[in-house]
């Protein structure tokens, strides 16, 4: 499930790219931003323009983007799945 800034995430220290053990989302795209200060695009809902070449294909326009995803640890639930779906 897509990630909104206003998300709070909980993990170990170390493992966290925020400050401390709990973090909101907007802290760490952040962090990723200042990691990569060139590419903000890249981080951005609307990505980077480009063009993509697949092996025997030709090149495409689109868009390029980095994002953040939570993977619940019981995807099969019936009811993460109507959460998803409804964006709650």
């Amino acid at each position: 499930m897509d990630l909104q800034d206003s998300d709070v995430i909980h993990m170990e220290n170390n493992k966290n790219l925020g400050d401390g053990a709990t973090s909101r989302i907007s802290e760490i795209r952040q962090k990723i931003k200042n990691q990569f200060p060139g590419y903000p695009d890249w981080i951005s809902d609307d990505g980077a323009e480009c063009e993509l070449l697949r092996e025997g294909g030709r090149w495409q326009a689109g868009r390029i983007r980095l994002r953040l995803e939570f993977v619940p640890e019981d995807e099969d639930s019936p009811l993460e799945e109507l959460r998803s779906d409804l964006n709650i």
